[in-house]
This record gives C-alpha cells, sequence and structure tokens, in this order.
C-alpha cells in the first residue's frame, strides 16, 4: 500500500511540475503576442540623426535616438521595426498615410511635416554654424559678413523653412558630395560652408579634415529637433501622452544629449588615421 501511495504521490508533483511549465509557456506566448507593433523611420542619410552605416543596406540604420526609443519600447511593450523608404520625402508621406507611426526628427512650422503630430518638448537641438579656413573664421563673425562672400551647401542638409528662406538669401554653391566640397573651400574657389555642425563634423572626420577646418564661435540658427507621430497611427493618443511623460524628465533629455556625444566621439575615433586628402590652393 505505501508503494501505492509512494506511486500516486510522485504521478502528482510531476502533473504539477509540468502543468506549471506549460502555463509559463502559454503566459510568455501570451505576453509576447501583447507587444504592440510599431513602424519607425528616420533621415537615412543625415548622420548622426539618421543614416545608414552601409549605404547598400538598410538594416544598417542608425540614430543616436535608437537608444532613447529602444528604452521606450522596452518600458511600453512596442515591438519597433525601422523602415526606411527609397526616399526622405517617401518616408514623410508614409507617416501622414499612417503605414509608418513614428519619425525621428522633424523641424516645426516647416511645410514638408504638415499633417504629422509633433511629440513635445523636442528632443534636440541642431545648430547651424559657419565653417570656413581657420586662417578666416575671425573675419566671418555672423551671417551679415557673408553677403559679399560666395557660400557652399551640402544637398544631404535639412532645414527647417525659416533656415532655408535664409540660405536662399545668400549666394551658395550646392554640392551632393562631401570631397567636392571640401575641396572647394580649400582651393578658395568658395569662402564658406553653412551648415549642422554635427553633420559636418561628421563629414569632416570621415575625410580627415576636422582638425584644419574652424567653426564659428557661435550657432548662427537654432533649429529644435521633435519626434513625429502619425495622426492615424492606432496608437497614436497611446504614444502621444507617454513620449510626452517620458520627454519632460529632464534626466532623458540629458540621456539623449549623452547618446549623442558618444556616438560623435565613436565616429571621430573610428576615422582616427584616415590621411587627409591634399587640396592645393589656386594662387591669390
Amino acid at each position: 500500500m505505501n508503494k501505492f501511495f509512494k506511486t500516486l504521490l510522485f504521478t502528482f508533483m510531476m502533473c504539477l511540475i509540468f502543468s506549471k511549465a506549460f502555463a509559463m509557456l502559454d503566459t510568455s506566448e501570451r505576453e509576447r503576442k501583447r507587444f504592440k507593433a510599431m513602424n519607425v523611420t528616420s533621415f537615412i542619410d543625415y548622420p548622426p540623426f539618421g543614416y545608414l552605416q552601409e549605404p547598400e543596406k538598410k538594416s544598417t540604420f542608425t540614430s543616436f535616438l535608437k537608444n532613447f526609443l529602444n528604452d521606450y519600447a522596452e518600458e511600453h511593450n512596442f515591438q519597433i521595426t525601422y523602415t526606411i523608404g527609397n526616399s526622405y520625402l517617401e518616408e514623410i508621406r508614409d507617416v501622414r498615410s499612417g503605414k509608418i507611426d513614428l519619425i525621428l526628427g522633424i523641424y516645426s512650422k516647416t511645410e514638408i511635416y504638415n499633417g504629422i503630430e509633433y511629440i513635445y518638448p523636442s528632443v534636440v537641438n541642431n545648430p547651424i554654424y559657419i565653417i570656413t579656413m581657420p586662417n578666416r573664421i575671425n573675419g566671418i563673425k555672423s551671417t551679415a559678413d557673408l553677403t559679399s562672400l560666395k557660400g557652399g551647401i551640402h544637398t544631404k542638409e535639412h532645414w527647417n523653412d525659416y533656415v532655408q528662406t535664409q540660405i536662399n538669401r545668400l549666394k551658395t554653391e550646392k554640392f551632393d558630395n562631401s570631397y567636392k566640397l571640401f575641396e572647394k573651400l580649400f582651393r578658395g574657389e568658395i569662402d564658406y560652408i553653412i551648415g549642422s555642425r554635427y553633420f559636418y563634423m561628421v563629414e569632416a572626420s570621415k575625410l580627415g579634415l576636422l582638425n584644419k577646418i574652424s567653426f564659428s564661435k557661435s550657432a548662427v540658427w537654432d533649429m529644435p529637433m521633435f519626434l513625429g507621430l502619425s495622426k492615424t497611427s492606432r496608437d497614436r493618443a497611446y504614444i502621444a501622452q507617454t513620449l510626452t511623460r517620458k520627454l519632460e524628465n529632464p534626466k532623458n533629455l540629458e540621456k539623449i544629449n549623452n547618446y549623442l556625444i558618444e556616438m560623435m566621439n565613436n565616429i571621430e575615433k573610428q576615422n582616427q588615421g584616415v590621411v587627409s586628402p591634399e587640396f592645393s590652393r589656386t594662387p591669390e
């Protein structure tokens, strides 16, 4: 009889163990299904705000905002998919239509973002600086000094409408290649470059030129950058409320700034040892 009860007890205990294990698996499956899908996009060629580390591979997208967004997704059970289109304007259209929920980086009072909801406060500022040769920087203190000079801008730059209007008043030449842009500057064929300090620090680092150029002492304009939310997103109200709450915490904004600094430092380290091109100046 004792043997019978022992066998019965053993069988009962095993049933409890297995039922608990299956319950845990079932719970895990339910928890997994609870994750909400979130499609996210960004700039695709504007480091450090958003770019492809390998231009032909959309899976290599990165941004200094990814760490912040990953933290947010973990806190609120979102499963993020980065959706990178063939063009930035295509991505903006997909945000409006609801195919994409969130876009990392938009400017206020800028027409191309009409129909997209801004998440306040801004996540970062994108300051615009004047860049020139070290021996000329003291002679250029503000945009008023640029009226008689010839400048250069990169076609990959993204401006708000106000800054675009100011740029249009200047005498500038457009370049879609950083090498050509810096070559013109070093040869004296343009007097200055104007644009995002962060973007040009990255581009100059990649060419080994960061220590051979000078930035104006202060920004000539500053562009607050926001997260943009699709007004037709299924989880619009929840995302807007929770993201706003997270961004209103100064510690989170500090983290974002630290992520930016870390990415800039890493890019500079990765390009240490790059031999800068020898641009010969034209005779004056």
